[in-house]
């Protein structure tokens, strides 16, 4: 699988996991389910600038 749809199945999952710790009151599931969440926004977010960087760099050779 490519990266950018397993950081989005991932954010998904993330967030599912947080849910339903807080909704089950486990604190472990919460926590890794809201670690994961700022791990995976966090990747996209660092890839989409990433992306900009290169498509800018390109720009500026031509």
């Amino acid at each position: 699988m490519r990266r950018r749809p397993a950081l989005i199945y991932g954010t998904i999952l993330g967030a599912i996991c947080l849910l339903g710790g807080v909704m089950q009151s486990k604190a472990e599931t919460a926590l890794v389910g809201f670690l994961m969440l700022i791990y995976t926004v966090g990747s996209l977010i660092m890839d989409k600038r990433k992306k900009e960087a290169a498509k800018k760099q390109g720009s500026k050779a031509q």
